[in-house]
């Protein structure tokens, strides 16, 4: 394991602070490496890549562009944009008349389960008051 020297050190602290923008030479990059293992983090500026990136642990934080393929899990937060699921399903969050949230945010969708006088569910959207039934456009809750 390389020792790192008290130039060495402050290279490194000038990396990660983002004074250097790249090491200098192999010996430069292998103790930048090392001390990236050492303390378990990369911190990694804005960058941009040509090919496509894998996450085994998912992304945190704003993702922006085109999202092509699969999205396998939970996406929490806002998606701005459309969502093609014409080669699939968008599953809907599903409430009973007595359980429906706020309609304060305009555009959210729904399932409302017991809505209709039959007793069967219908898709309601909220117009920022109410959670209006697609099919009759009258309030349900």
């Amino acid at each position: 394991m390389p020792i790192l020297t008290g130039h060495s050190k402050q290279f490194i602290l000038d990396l990660v602070l983002g004074f250097v923008a790249t090491p200098t030479g192999p010996a430069d990059f292998a103790e930048t490496v090392w001390r990236v293992l050492q303390h378990g983090a990369i911190l990694m500026a804005s960058t941009t890549f040509s090919g496509p990136v894998t996450s085994t642990a998912g992304f945190v934080g704003a993702v922006t562009g085109n999202v092509t393929g699969n999205v396998t899990g939970n996406v929490t937060g806002n998606v701005t944009g459309s969502v093609d699921a014409s080669a699939g399903t968008l599953e809907v969050a599903q409430y009973t008349v007595l359980t429906v949230p706020s309609a304060a945010t305009v555009g959210q969708i729904i399932v409302v389960t017991d809505a209709t006088s039959a007793g069967t569910g219908t898709i309601c959207f909220s117009n920022g008051s109410d959670w209006i039934d697609v099919y009759t456009g009258v309030a349900v809750a």
